[in-house]
């Protein structure tokens, strides 16, 4: 991660990542919350869902894109 222009390790900076590492089906977001692929719900996406975060809502309407 960079801050002020330097290289700065996530640990260094006392951030504490997503618990469970998002059951490996999504990302950790800035917020320190889950981001999930389409198809597993937060918040730790180990689960069925549309995708998202608690953060931006889903990413999939069930219903829409068929």
């Amino acid at each position: 991660m960079c801050l002020n222009q330097k290289c700065r390790s996530i640990s260094e900076l006392g951030f504490l990542g997503c618990e469970g590492g998002c059951s490996k089906h999504g990302v950790c977001n800035s917020k320190g919350n889950c981001h999930c692929e389409e198809g597993w719900g937060p918040p730790s996406c180990n689960g069925a869902g549309n995708g998202g975060s608690v953060d931006s809502g889903p990413i999939k309407i069930e219903g829409e894109w068929k």
